[in-house]
């Protein structure tokens, strides 16, 4: 008999209990065997390493030899690449111009220093500027028959969400491609996670006023410029009153108004600048001086064979439909390949 109710008890339908029990059980082993997998990926991942490595190479050597022999993208993929590059170089030579302080950024610096130029499946490229620099670019590139910054705009997509950054445009390019352009504030930072809630708490009002301006005027931008200059003035009026006038510090960070990130790193003194040479496409472009720190800061691991390649393009936003004749001419032109 008490077999008999035993088998019944198994035949009920089990309690919220158990059934929790279960699924407990179940996320442990899956994160045992998440575990493993990792651990054999890791492991086949350092094999691969090791087969690569020549005599007296490094680890560190043989994964940016490896890298910097990796192909480039050609045809379409190519030229956007080639256009983004004839911008770099301009922008480049303003700065020397000028005396005006900027480095690579993100992708880009990432790719200067792993790939000496593009990540073959990249097709963008960022700058980070020192806010005061960054001022005099936009007085300085105004008159410019060629070249114009075009202000992004997020706004009135979501409560929390408010950004503004600058895109340096060649107005003779027959299809718009871009260099992104991120400005810095200085800051005095004796603790990073003090600086970053400081941050955090200043973007709150500014969220919220441009979140209330937004939708009093209609306004609905995600990374696209404000089309009507009265639009734009107002916008940009709220932005600028919440940017440190008085730009002071030992450190740098990420400007107020740019997009909010969890990733938002801030740099102190020696880190950025001065800045040093690094090669990018047989060119030579500015980048942090101590960009090991940046690229580790920014980075989980950026000399980890990338899981991203060829699956991560933007370049489906670049559809030149019927302007690739025009392209190819543009580039023939108008565009020094070196």
């Amino acid at each position: 008999m008490g077999n008999l109710f035993k088998n019944m008890r198994n035949l009920l339908p089990p309690s919220k209990k158990s059934l929790n029990s279960i699924k407990d059980l179940i996320n442990f082993r899956w994160s045992l065997i998440d575990k493993k997998l990792n651990w054999i990926a890791e492991r086949e991942e350092l094999l691969f390493w090791f087969l690569q490595m020549q005599p007296n190479d490094s680890l560190i050597d043989t994964k940016l030899n490896f890298f910097k022999k990796i192909g480039k993208e050609p045809g379409h993929f190519k030229n956007i690449q080639l256009i983004i590059l004839s911008i770099m170089d301009s922008f480049n030579e303003i700065c020397i111009k000028n005396d005006l302080k900027y480095w690579l950024w993100s992708g880009t610096l990432l790719g200067a220093i792993r790939h000496e130029g593009f990540i073959p499946w990249d097709e963008d490229a960022d700058v980070g500027m020192p806010r005061e620099d960054f001022n005099k670019f936009k007085e300085i590139v105004k008159p410019n028959p060629r070249y114009e910054l075009v202000d992004f705009y997020e706004a009135g997509i979501r409560p929390n969400a408010c950004g503004r950054f600058s895109k340096l445009v060649d107005k003779e390019c027959p299809y718009p491609i871009y260099l992104d352009i991120f400005p810095f504030d200085k800051e005095f930072v004796d603790d990073h996670d003090e600086a970053a809630k400081k941050y955090y708490t200043a973007r709150i009002p500014l969220e919220k006023e441009i979140w209330e301006k937004a939708n009093k005027l209609g306004l609905k931008k995600e990374s696209r410029p404000i089309e009507d200059p009265e639009i734009k003035f107002q916008m940009d009026e709220i932005f600028d009153r919440y940017i440190p006038k008085k730009q002071e510090g030992d450190s740098y960070q990420w400007g107020l108004e740019l997009f909010k990130a969890p990733w938002i790193k801030r740099f102190g003194g020696g880190v950025l600048l001065p800045t040093r040479i690094a090669l990018f496409e047989d060119r030579e472009f500015y980048v942090p001086n101590d960009y090991i720190k940046v690229l580790n800061l920014s980075f989980k691991d950026w000399t980890k064979l990338p899981n991203d390649c060829y699956s991560l393009f933007h370049s489906n936003y670049f559809d030149f439909g019927d302007k690739d004749e025009e392209i190819e001419k543009y580039i023939k032109n108008r565009i020094i390949i070196k």
